[in-house]
């Protein structure tokens, strides 16, 4: 079965049976090592459509226990995923050829936010529908599914959930397929043909993919498959063979260094590139052929018995990297939420690109009374301002890791960040330490008739993921929406008439209509 998405992709990978490395019949798989230093919580919420009407094939009534099963894998899911929002899944059960178990995909792409306040991190690319209806704190397609899945029903599934005895070893573990199968559907798929041609613009997943150590000159050690010319050179990066092409996202690969001697010589865990090219497998799995991919749940090739159903720590990494949060703790916006919005950064100290404005970030698990007052939010300071085109200016520290600013000002006092003007910084590059900003005052702002302005205003704060200095390739975020690292920090900053700051008022006067 194929399923074409709005960008011409196919969005179906196949976990083979049998294949280059495969389970000894009656052999248990090692249990992958567990998860470091992220939590487990549930707050995505998946909902399985079992049999809709965009099921084409030779389709059977799902068993009471499939279904059991099925709902399970979307718990595991549950304790991985931590962005909000519902993710809905297609699932058919039916007749697949004779060597494919399971299929699953992303139901489509998209490249940039339609609705919500939130923002894609990079820039001609394309995103999975349910990754980009989490970053942009909106659903992007309607009632539509996110993901679409099958299941092969003629297979000899072992439905087991919990306290599995395994009792017959000739079995497929349904759990351990279709939690793989819908990883794929959360974004764990190139977008690379076998002809050496990116099927729409590079997915988020293939911007991650780069040649390791020699390749007979196929490409460099380090160089990305979106840098090489598309057609033949791009079609032989593509088999390069085991050891020889990486998953090279920042976290990944620091989990990756973490757990293997030698490892931090190498660009990053190896993605199966075998030659011939293997249709369904290559790419968009981890290298079974290599030793430091045994266990893993993306591995291309199952056998029967158990199998592996833990989303290793590795793998977790590499979804931290496409841009799911896989962490609990997040920094929230402070004004009013029902003229500002919320802004959330997820962020914590285990990730790559842990970044911050000024001494402390305060991290909450949701939007809260405490988080009105933030202690945190002492990344911004400011001087006298002026009316004018460079009146307004302020001195932003940054901690850690070069990022992109960008900052609102509500300059009418009307509750919102919406005006014309409002926007005073958008994606500034700025570096670690402090950097001093300038920006307009709208004239009359200061009237030097004796009157105080009290002026609020949002600073939000995210990492340059690619470490170019550089923000060009970072699509400009809005007030209120998830962004995935960075903090954001709202102030109400007093003014005499004259434009020299005055005590500011703290947040606990200024949500008064809230904390009643």
């Amino acid at each position: 079965m194929q399923r074409l998405n709005q960008i011409g992709y196919v969005g179906i990978i196949l976990l083979l049976i049998g294949g280059l490395w495969s389970i000894s019949q009656g052999v248990a798989l090692a249990e992958p090592d567990s998860p470091v230093g992220v939590a487990s919580y549930s707050n995505a919420s998946f909902t399985v459509n079992y049999n809709p009407a965009s099921c084409q094939g030779n389709v059977s009534d799902w068993p009471t226990d499939a279904t059991a099963a099925m709902n399970h894998v979307a718990d595991i899911l549950d304790d991985v995923i931590a962005n909000e929002g519902a993710i809905v899944i297609d699932a058919c059960y039916e007749v697949q050829d004779a060597g494919t178990l399971a299929a699953a995909g992303p139901e489509r792409f998209v490249e940039e936010c339609s609705s919500g306040g939130g923002a894609l991190p990079l820039a001609n690319t394309a995103y999975p529908i349910a990754l980009a209806n989490a970053l942009c704190g909106a659903d992007q397609n309607g009632g539509s599914a996110e993901i679409s899945a099958s299941a092969n029903s003629t297979v000899d599934w072992d439905f087991c959930t919990t306290d599995c005895a395994w009792a017959d070893l000739n079995k497929t573990d349904f759990v351990s397929t279709m939690a793989h199968e819908l990883l794929h559907g959360l974004g764990w798929v190139d977008n690379i043909l076998d002809s050496g041609f990116f099927d729409g613009p590079p997915n988020i997943f293939s911007r991650f993919l780069a040649c390791n150590g020699t390749t007979d000159g196929v490409c460099t050690d380090g160089q990305r498959l979106t840098d090489l010319a598309e057609g033949q050179t791009l079609a032989a990066a593509l088999t390069v063979g085991s050891g020889k092409l990486s998953f090279v996202g920042p976290n990944a690969k620091a989990a990756f260094a973490g757990e293997f001697a030698g490892a931090d010589s190498v660009q990053g865990p190896f993605v199966y590139a075998p030659n011939p090219y293997d249709q369904g497998s290559s790419i968009s799995h981890w290298d079974d052929d290599h030793a430091t991919n045994v266990g893993r749940i993306m591995n291309a090739a199952t056998d029967t018995g158990p199998s592996s159903r833990a989303v290793d720590a590795i793998t977790l990494m590499s979804l931290k990297d496409l841009g799911w949060s896989v962490l609990e703790s997040s920094d929230f916006s402070d004004a009013e939420s029902n003229g500002y919005g919320i802004a959330r950064h997820f962020n914590a100290a285990s990730i790559v690109g842990y970044s911050f404005l000024g001494a402390s970030v305060s991290l909450e698990g949701a939007p809260s009374r405490s988080a009105q007052a933030d202690s945190g939010n002492d990344g911004v300071t400011r001087t006298a301002w002026a009316d004018g085109a460079q009146g307004g200016n302020v001195t932003a520290t940054v901690a850690n890791w070069a990022g992109c600013l960008s900052g609102w000002v509500d300059w009418q006092g009307d509750g919102s960040f919406g005006e014309a003007g409002d926007r005073v910084l958008s994606i500034q590059a700025v570096g670690q330490g402090a950097n001093s900003l300038q920006f307009p005052v709208p004239a009359d702002t200061f009237d030097g008739n004796g009157n105080n302005r009290t002026l609020a205003a949002r600073f939000r704060l995210f990492p340059d993921w690619d470490g170019d200095g550089s923000c060009d390739d970072q699509p400009a975020v809005q007030p209120a929406g998830a962004v995935f690292g960075g903090e954001v920090e709202d102030y109400r900053w007093v003014f005499d008439a004259d434009g020299n700051p005055l005590q500011p008022v703290t947040y606990s006067i200024f949500l008064a209509s809230i904390l009643r």
